[in-house]
């Protein structure tokens, strides 16, 4: 990056605001056709607002982005609509916008500015993008418009409308899944993030509890002593025998068979230091364990149907209470996968954030994806060397989830899932069952 400044704009560079809002629109996310004279008059009648600002940025002399926008009074005082950011696609990630946005909101807060506003992109990396620095979701007003080339007398039905406005929603799917694809290879490398920044742990704040303790007086023991257990010894069986189950028998689960697959997935086989972090049954990124554990109990000896919360530092489990319709329950938290309805146990997986961002702040999220499947692996595992069987499900409704639980959604949420039963080999027909559509399309 060469040198730069950042200035006010002028009508003598509004040729060069018109070719880079034409070639930065023209591109993704937009895709919009945009010429390079129209952009020009597009700029222009901005700037020639009374209550116009704008701000170009200069590198070695060339301007290489900008951003423009006007003000106007309100009853609420005086704010800011952002009209245009827009950089040369040659010079884009290299954090000129996000320079270009910090400077504009500091001359805002200099003028008395009362708030600053924009309509953005619905879906995407965009939004993401200035959320980072405080803008939020109107959800008090909605954008309309009306197409002056389609007619309508205004009797049509609605429902169907689109209300991103969007014709062809191919280009917000591609941003989207260009967004997914940047939060898995990109976390690492985010420009956005200060160099300067250090996490919770490194400013030395009191670290989140290694476990969240129980939510009520209602403690469960679990034996711990497995040798009465049938189980497989043959590792590499296992691995071969391992797959998906979706048809399950009636026979219930024994409290000794929950116990372990619990311990195999979650159990603390020590702490580190004072209680710095757990060694459990699985891995986890900085030994953070990040993740409860709630079940949805149908049918397990000795225990009452109802919902369960698991404590891993005591190997424990604590009643929290009846669903007044656990099939109902299941079906929604589960998107009317109603095979799951079965099982004996339902397993949720839910997440403390803040445990994983106490140590990796901003980067945490990628790594809770990748150490909430090695629980489930385990849980697959354990199942079949006792002859159990289940299905890791990652279409779960997190509302339905955190409702029952009684969870907050913010801090903790539940996202993950998976049913475990007992199965019957006899039943492979109706296994495969699930995959007819392959023979039928001759995939």
């Amino acid at each position: 990056m060469g040198e730069y400044t950042i200035q006010p704009c002028t009508m003598e560079h509004v040729q060069r605001y018109g070719e880079i809002y034409a070639a930065a629109f023209s591109g993704e996310p937009w895709n919009d056709a945009w010429k390079a004279a129209d952009a020009e008059v597009h700029v222009r009648e901005i700037l020639e607002m009374e209550q116009a600002f704008g701000l170009e940025y200069v590198e070695d002399g060339e301007v290489v982005g900008f951003i423009l926008g006007s003000s106007m009074v309100f009853h609420y005082g005086r704010t800011f609509e952002i009209n245009d950011l827009a950089v040369d696609p040659a010079y884009q990630g290299r954090g000129i916008a996000r320079t270009l946005l910090e400077a504009c909101l500091s001359a805002m807060r200099e003028q008395g500015i009362c708030g600053v506003h924009m309509i953005t992109q619905g879906d995407g990396f965009l939004p993401e993008f200035y959320k980072r620095y405080g803008f939020k979701k109107e959800n008090k007003v909605i954008l309309m418009g009306l197409d002056m080339d389609e007619e309508g007398d205004g009797s049509e039905a609605v429902d169907n409308a689109d209300p991103t406005g969007a014709k062809d929603p191919a280009p917000a799917v591609k941003a989207r899944i260009d967004l997914g694809r940047s939060f898995i290879t990109k976390f690492a490398d985010d420009e956005s993030i200060p160099e300067t920044y250090m996490t919770d742990q490194e400013l030395k704040k009191p670290q989140p509890p290694l476990a969240k303790a129980p939510m009520t007086g209602n403690i469960i023991d679990l034996p711990n002593d497995f040798g009465e257990l049938e189980i497989r010894t043959d590792f590499l069986g296992i691995i071969n025998d391992r797959k998906s189950h979706r048809v399950y028998t009636d026979q219930p689960l024994t409290l000794r068979e929950l116990s372990y697959l619990l311990w195999c997935t979650q159990g603390v086989k020590d702490v580190r230091g004072k209680s710095y972090a757990t060694i459990r049954t699985v891995p986890c990124g900085g030994a953070r364990h990040e993740f409860e554990c709630y079940m949805a109990i149908r049918r397990v000896e000795g225990l009452e149907p109802g919902l369960y919360h698991y404590l891993p530092m005591t190997h424990q489990i604590e009643f929290l209470g009846e669903s007044p319709d656990m099939g109902g329950f299941i079906s929604k938290s589960l998107q009317e996968q109603n095979w799951a309805l079965k099982s004996s146990v339902v397993f949720y997986y839910s997440c403390v954030f803040y445990r994983a961002e106490w140590r990796y702040g901003p980067w945490a999220h990628p790594v809770i994806l990748m150490d909430s499947g090695h629980i489930t692996e385990n849980l697959y595992l354990a199942a079949t060397s006792i002859g159990l069987g289940g299905c890791a499900i990652a279409a779960v409704d997190p509302e339905a989830c955190n409702r029952e639980f009684g969870l907050d959604g913010v801090e903790e949420t539940i996202f993950y899932a998976m049913p475990v039963g007992t199965v019957d080999p006899a039943d492979r027909e109706s296994e495969d069952a699930f995959y007819a559509f392959v023979r039928e399309e001759g995939l």
